[in-house]
C-alpha cells in the first residue's frame, strides 16, 4: 500500500509507525486500536494484522527491514507471517538454549528450545502465516527477549490485546512484576554490534505493543523511555471516511440527497453529493460503524436519507423533531412562547432566532464542523425569577411537544474539582464505573432534548473542561468508553451572575452592559478560563430585564392565579374567582419586587396558605359548580373567601 493510500485511509499514524520502527525498540498503540483498517487492498482488517504485515514488507536495498515478524496474545499465542520466518525464530531460539547449556557463567537467555520437528525441513511454498506457539506470556517474552538481543536477526514482534496483561496497573503480583521485567529488558537489551555504524541503517529489534489506553499498562514501559513511542490511533478522518463509502458505495442504499443549487444531480463517485454528505454527518465514527451502517441501509425496507440513517443509527429514531417541525408553527415560535414568558422581547426573539437557525439546518453553518455541533447554546443571564428557566421549558414544549423534553441539572451541585467525573462516570476500575455518568445517560435516555444548566456559575471551572468538548466536538465519552453525541441538543445556561449589583431602574442597554460585563469578568478572572466565553460566543450571552411595568406584573399575576384555579377546578370542581380588588392588593404587597418568582411567593403565603384551612371548614359545602369568590372588600386589606352558587352573589357560609 503506497503512502497516498496510508494517508487516504487510516491517518498519518501509520507513517509514523513506519518511521519510528527504524530506531525505536517499542512503540505504543493506543486510542481507536480495536477498529478495522483498510490494507490498501480493499479489505478492512484489525490494527494488528496491518501493522505486521506493513512492517514486514519494510525493505531496505530491496532486502527485508525485519526477518522475523510474528504477532503474539495470550489466546492464540505467536502467529508468524511467513513459514521461513518461524523457522529463523526457532533457529535463534535453539542456538540460544545451546550457548546457555554449554556456558553457565554468561546470562541465561530464559527461553527454552522450540522444536516442532522440521528445524531442518525446507520452508513451505506459500507465505500463509504459520504457527501458534507459546501461549503463556512467562514464556512467549522470555523467547522475545532471545529473539531481540540475537545479533544476526532483526525481528518485529507485535503484542496485542496487553489490556489483559496485568491485573491493576499500580499493583502487580510476584508473576507480574517477572513478566514486566522481562519485557522492560527485552525493550531495553541490545548487543553491541546493534550499534554500528552499519546497524544504524535500519532497524534492530522491534517492540509493538496494542492497547486501547495507556492507563492498561504501568508507566514504567513508556514513561521518560527515549526506547518507546507512544503513538495514538484516531478514528477516521474524513477522507478515510469518503474513501471507505466510495469504494463500498454499492452496498449503501440510501436516498439522494437534493442536489446543491447551480449542479446537477451526478453519478456515484468520490465527488458524489450522498458520498460526500455521508462522510461530513459520520464524523467521530469507526470503520466498525460505517460498516454497520452499510449493513442497516441493506437491511430497512426502505431507504432514508443519508442523515435520517445516521441518527437511526445513532439514537435509534430516524426522525428528528428539529426536521419534522412544521414551518408554519415555527413562524408562530414568538406567539408561543410569549404565552409563557412576558416581558422579555428581547430574550424571545434571540430565542426565536436560534429555533429558526436550527431547523432551517444552518447552525453553525459558518463553521467547518457545523454538522456535528448542538443545535445551540445559549447563556441565559438576569435578575432571578424573570423566566430564565421557564423560557427553556417553553422552548422544550414548543419543539418536542413535552416540557420534560428539557433535563435540567442543578450546577451547584458540582462546585468540587472532582465533581466533572459524576457527568461521564468514573474511569475504568473505580467502583460504579459500570454506571456510567449522570450527564451522559441523561442524554443517552433523551438525545433529542433541552439541555438546562441551571446556575453555571456556582459549578467548579474544572467541570466546564467537559462542556468545552460539547461545544467544539458536539459529542462526549463516558467511563464505559461509550461515545454520547450532543448533535441534536439545544444546551441552556442560566445565571444569576450580577443580579445583586444590578439597578432594576436602568434602562435596557445599561443592564446588558451590566449583565455581560459579570459575566465576561467571571470567565476571566474567577473560573480563569476565558477560552470558554469565548467558545460560548458574546452573542449568545442573553440578558433578561427586571420587571419594572405594572401592567406586565399584573399579567405574570395572572398567570400564578391562572395555575391556582386548574388545581382547584381538578380537584374540587370549583371556579376561582379572582377579584380585581385581590390583584390589587396582592400586587401592593409585592410593590418592591422585580420579579416573577416574588409574586409567585406572595400567592403562596397571602393567598394559598389561607385558603387551605377555609376549605377544610367548609369541605361539606364543596360542591361541583359553586364559585369561590377571592375578594378584599372596600376600604379593608384582609383577602376574604366566599362560597357562592354560581351566578349568584349570596353567601353559603
Amino acid at each position: 500500500m503506497s503512502t497516498a493510500d496510508s494517508k487516504n485511509n487510516n491517518g498519518d499514524f501509520f507513517d509514523d509507525i513506519l518511521r519510528e520502527a527504524g530506531y525505536r525498540r517499542c512503540i505504543i498503540l493506543t486510542g481507536n486500536v480495536r477498529d478495522r483498517f483498510n490494507d490498501g487492498k480493499n479489505h478492512y482488517l484489525p490494527l494488528s494484522d496491518v501493522v505486521l504485515a506493513r512492517l514486514a514488507d519494510m525493505k531496505r536495498q530491496n532486502l527485508q527491514w525485519f526477518t522475523i515478524c510474528a504477532m503474539w496474545d495470550p489466546v492464540d499465542g505467536m502467529v508468524f507471517s511467513t513459514p521461513m520466518m518461524q523457522q529463523n525464530f526457532q533457529r535463534v531460539l535453539n542456538q540460544s538454549a545451546s550457548e546457555s547449556s554449554s556456558d553457565t557463567s554468561g546470562p541465561s537467555c530464559s527461553a527454552q528450545a522450540y522444536d516442532d520437528g522440521s528445524a531442518d525441513a525446507p520452508p513451505a511454498a506459500n507465505d500463509e502465516p504459520a504457527g501458534h506457539i507459546f501461549t503463556t506470556p512467562a514464556e512467549a517474552f522470555a523467547a522475545m527477549r532471545s529473539v531481540l538481543t540475537d545479533e544476526n536477526e532483526r525481528a518485529v514482534f507485535v503484542l496485542n490485546w496487553q489490556e489483559y496483561l496485568v491485573t491493576d496497573p499500580s499493583r502487580h503480583d510476584a508473576d507480574e512484576r517477572q513478566l514486566l521485567t522481562i519485557l522492560g529488558k527485552a525493550i531495553t537489551e541490545q548487543p553491541a554490534c546493534q550499534s554500528c555504524s552499519d546497524a544504524l541503517k535500519g532497524p534492530t529489534g522491534l517492540l509493538v505493543i496494542i492497547t486501547p489506553g495507556l492507563g492498561s499498562l504501568p508507566p514504567s514501559i513508556y514513561k521518560d523511555n527515549p526506547r518507546t513511542k507512544v503513538i495514538t490511533v484516531p478514528k477516521p478522518q474524513r477522507v478515510g471516511r469518503l474513501d471507505f463509502f466510495t469504494r463500498n458505495q454499492s452496498d449503501l442504499k440510501v436516498t439522494e440527497p437534493k442536489p446543491v443549487p447551480g449542479r446537477l444531480p451526478s453519478v456515484y463517485g468520490s465527488d458524489n453529493v450522498t458520498l460526500a454528505r455521508m462522510a461530513d454527518i459520520t464524523d467521530g465514527l469507526t470503520t466498525i460503524d460505517l460498516e454497520n451502517l452499510l449493513a442497516l441501509s441493506i437491511q430497512l425496507p426502505e431507504k432514508m436519507r443519508p442523515d435520517r440513517l445516521v441518527n437511526f443509527y445513532k439514537f435509534g429514531k430516524q426522525h428528528s423533531p428539529w426536521e419534522d417541525l412544521d414551518i408554519e408553527k415555527l413562524k408562530t415560535a414568538a406567539e408561543s412562547l410569549r404565552k409563557r414568558v412576558i416581558g422579555q422581547d428581547a430574550p424571545l426573539n434571540a430565542m426565536v432566532t436560534t429555533l429558526q437557525r436550527s431547523v432551517t439546518g444552518l447552525a453553525g453553518a459558518d463553521r467547518k464542523s457545523s454538522r456535528k455541533k448542538p443545535k445551540g447554546c445559549l447563556l441565559f443571564v438576569g435578575p432571578p425569577g424573570v423566566g430564565k428557566t421557564e423560557l427553556a421549558k417553553a422552548v422544550a414544549e414548543f419543539i418536542f411537544g413535552d416540557e420534560n423534553a428539557c433535563v435540567r441539572f442543578d450546577m451547584s451541585e458540582y462546585s468540587h474539582e472532582h465533581d466533572d467525573q459524576r457527568l461521564v462516570g468514573s474511569p475504568p476500575g473505580y467502583v460504579g464505573f459500570e454506571e456510567g455518568g449522570q450527564l451522559t445517560n441523561a442524554v443517552l435516555e433523551k438525545p433529542f432534548c433541552v439541555l438546562l444548566l441551571d446556575e453555571f456559575e456556582k459549578a467548579h471551572g474544572r467541570v466546564y473542561d467537559k462542556f468545552l468538548q460539547i461545544w467544539s466536538d458536539g459529542r462526549l465519552t463516558d467511563g464505559r468508553g461509550q461515545t454520547v453525541y450532543f448533535g441534536e441538543v439545544l444546551i441552556i445556561l442560566t445565571s444569576n451572575i450580577g443580579s445583586a449589583e444590578a439597578d432594576p431602574a436602568m434602562d435596557t442597554a445599561g443592564q446588558q452592559a451590566h449583565f455581560k460585563k459579570k459575566v465576561s469578568d467571571h470567565f476571566r478572572y474567577v473560573l480563569k478560563r476565558p477560552e470558554l466565553l469565548d467558545r460560548l460566543g458574546a452573542n449568545n450571552i442573553i440578558v433578561f430585564n427586571s420587571i419594572t411595568d405594572p401592567a406586565i406584573k399584573r399579567q405574570l399575576l395572572r398567570m400564578k392565579l391562572d395555575i391556582l384555579k386548574k388545581t382547584v377546578s381538578e380537584r374540587y370542581e370549583l371556579n376561582l374567582d379572582v377579584t380585581d380588588a385581590c390583584l390589587d392588593e396582592l400586587l401592593s404587597r409585592s410593590k418592591g419586587s422585580f420579579n416573577g418568582r416574588e409574586l409567585a411567593n406572595r400567592v403562596e403565603s397571602d393567598l394559598v396558605n389561607p385558603l387551605s384551612p377555609f376549605l377544610v371548614e367548609h369541605y361539606h359545602q364543596l360542591k361541583p359548580g359553586r364559585i369561590l369568590k377571592v375578594d378584599v372588600p372596600a376600604g379593608q386589606n384582609e383577602i376574604r373567601f366566599e362560597l357562592c352558587e354560581e351566578n349568584q352573589n349570596e353567601s353559603e357560609q
